[in-house]
């Protein structure tokens, strides 16, 4: 009886003794600490069409405005115009478009930032539908915007001859950093 209760003393000592570590957390060290997610400063925002060109259709140009939410912004250059880099034709305008300055209305208390520009093609081929364009955005720390925060409006498609092509939408993405 005394051998069962000493076996017992002995196994109680070591769970003791070695089941109660690790777990981190508490005290300076071993533990892994948790950091907050970190908070997005910039935005880039690739603008794309989608649809099907009529048979024989390119674009020429396109033209549209970006409504930014609260807390979004682009950068200004000193004569208080939209910064170079700001805007860039991307994806099938690359090397293929010239950017129109574009216009830049800060947000009110009653609208949204907008971004307005046009993109206009320098191939004589015109260019198809997929990304067009990439706009940088600031983000300010006191916001989280969503992708799904910024909406497009007046979307002009226009194709070679200049008339406006039906059956081309906008979309977008977001990538916040």
């Amino acid at each position: 009886m005394r051998t069962i209760f000493g076996y017992l003393a002995v196994c109680i000592c070591a769970l003791v003794m070695f089941g109660c570590g690790g777990g981190g957390g508490g005290g300076t060290g071993g533990g892994s600490k948790v950091e907050p997610d970190p908070v997005p400063t910039t935005a880039v925002v690739k603008l794309y069409t989608e649809g099907v060109l009529p048979e024989g259709t390119s674009l020429a140009g396109i033209g549209i405005t970006i409504n930014l939410p609260a807390g979004m912004t682009v950068q200004m250059d000193g004569d208080g115009k939209v910064a170079a880099g700001t805007v860039e034709g991307s994806g099938v305008t690359a090397g293929k478009a010239t950017l129109a300055e574009p216009d830049y209305t800060p947000a009110t208390d009653t609208a949204p930032a907008k971004l307005s520009f046009v993109l206009a093609g320098t191939d004589a081929e015109g260019f198809g539908t997929g990304e067009f364009a990439t706009v940088n955005c600031n983000v300010t720390a006191a916001v989280t915007p969503q992708a799904t925060d910024i909406t497009l409006s007046d979307f002009r498609p226009v194709d070679l001859r200049g008339a406006a092509v039906e059956g081309v939408t906008a979309a977008h993405t977001a990538e916040f950093k």
